[in-house]
């Protein structure tokens, strides 16, 4: 499956309520045997609105103070998503939490730990 046939996804929870939709796929980088490094996903970030992410939020650089608190202030809802707790559906449709959305941590909590 494709990055883009998962960005914009509504995702339901259990109960099949909507949630929120996918913004961004998080993947790493893994060796291979040989010499080919794959990228494996991690996760997935997932907002109720409709602002994309400004990647401040993923480095220990954030920018200016002013920057820092807009990035926080626009994404304090967002939640993130292991890889294990969202289904995919092979067609159309939107992708299903397998936990409660109360129970996903903060997106901010897993990019900015204090």
């Amino acid at each position: 499956m494709r990055a883009s046939e998962v960005l914009d996804r509504p995702v339901v929870d259990p109960e099949g309520r909507r949630v929120g939709r996918i913004v961004e796929v998080r993947a790493t980088p893994e060796q291979s045997p040989g010499t080919q490094v794959i990228m494996v996903v991690d996760g997935f970030v997932i907002a109720r609105g409709h602002l994309r992410l400004l990647d401040y939020q993923r480095y220990h650089e954030h920018g200016p103070a002013l920057l820092r608190w807009l990035v926080k202030r626009l994404h304090r809802w967002s939640r993130f998503a292991p890889h294990d707790t969202l289904t995919l559906p092979d067609g159309p449709g939107p992708a299903r939490l397998g936990v409660a959305w109360t129970e996903l941590p903060y997106l901010l909590d897993v990019a900015w730990p204090d």
